[in-house]
């Protein structure tokens, strides 16, 4: 990602040439607020069970649907059920 990153803008911090991790590490200390980095994106994957056997997958389903926190049932949509 820091490759993809320094092609596009080799120093988006304006910290000078970067070579190595000891110079890196040096660098990024003088970055002393954390606000001063701001993502442009933030990307996740999601695993909700797909690689996990039907039966195991209705357990937890069920197990989310009764807990029911915010976005349990939304979940349990989301792989597939409806109960």
């Amino acid at each position: 990602m820091i490759t993809c990153l320094q092609q596009l803008n080799p120093d988006p911090l304006n910290l000078g040439k970067v070579k190595g991790p000891q110079q890196m590490r040096r660098k990024h200390s003088e970055v002393t607020d954390p606000k001063e980095i701001q993502p442009d994106s933030i990307t996740a994957k999601s695993d909700l069970g797909q690689n996990v056997p039907d039966e195991n997958r209705r357990t937890i389903a069920e197990y989310l649907f009764k807990r029911n926190q915010p976005g349990d049932r939304e979940a349990v949509r989301a792989m597939g059920f409806n109960f």
